[in-house]
C-alpha cells in the first residue's frame, strides 16, 4: 500500500516541475523566505523536496506563491490556489504564514515581515482607506481588521475580535469590542 502511495505521489509531483523551475530560476528571495517559514511551520527538512510537498498539499501556500510570482500564475490550470483565499495587497513582507486560509481576504494597505494569518479572516478597507499591519503581527481565526488603521509590530490580534481602531505595537487585542493588553510578547521568527 506504501508502494503505492508513493506512486501516486511521484505522478502528482509531475504537475509541480513547472512550478519548481520557476522557483529556482526565480531567485526571489521573498517566496523563499516564505518557503522557509513555511518549513519550519510545518516540521519539514527543507530544500527542493520541501518545496514541492508545500506546493503539492497546501493550496494556502500555492496561492502565496502565485501572488509573489505573478508571471507563474499560468500555472493555476493545472494546480489552482484556494479559491476562497483573496490577496490583493500592494505590499507584503517575507515571511508570510497562512494557516488554513479558507475564507480569508486580505487587503491591506501594507503587511509587514514575518506575519501569521488564520482562518476567516477578513483584512479589509473602508471608505476613509486600509490597515497597515506591522511586523511579526498574528491574526486570529475569524478576526476582523478593517479600515485605515495600524496594528503594531508584534501584536497579536485573537480569534473572532473586531479591529476598528488602531492597536499599539506589543499588544494583544481580544474580545468583539477589543480589550487592549500591552506589552504582550508575539514568537520571534
Amino acid at each position: 500500500m506504501k508502494i503505492i502511495r508513493h506512486l501516486l505521489d511521484a505522478i502528482d509531483s509531475v504537475r509541480f516541475l513547472p512550478h519548481v523551475l520557476v522557483y529556482v530560476l526565480s531567485k526571489n528571495q521573498t517566496i523563499m523566505e516564505d518557503t522557509r517559514i513555511w518549513v519550519k511551520r510545518k516540521g519539514l527538512k527543507g530544500g527542493v523536496k520541501s518545496f514541492l510537498f508545500l506546493m503539492r498539499k497546501y493550496k494556502e501556500f500555492r496561492t502565496l506563491f502565485y501572488y509573489r510570482i505573478p508571471r507563474a500564475s499560468v500555472f493555476r490550470i493545472i494546480a489552482p490556489g484556494l479559491d476562497s483565499l483573496y490577496i490583493c495587497c500592494k505590499n507584503i513582507g517575507k515571511g508570510l504564514f497562512i494557516q488554513h486560509g479558507f475564507a480569508t481576504t486580505i487587503t491591506a494597505e501594507s503587511i509587514g515581515n514575518y506575519c501569521w494569518i488564520n482562518q476567516q479572516v477578513t483584512i479589509g478597507h473602508t471608505a476613509k482607506g486600509k490597515p497597515v499591519i506591522g511586523n511579526n503581527v498574528r491574526i486570529g481565526a475569524g478576526a476582523i481588521v478593517i479600515g485605515n488603521i495600524s496594528i503594531g509590530d508584534n501584536s497579536t490580534v485573537g480569534a473572532g475580535t473586531t479591529v476598528t481602531t488602531s492597536i499599539p505595537a506589543n499588544s494583544l487585542a481580544v474580545g468583539v469590542k477589543p480589550r487592549i493588553l500591552i506589552n504582550h510578547i508575539v514568537e520571534k521568527q
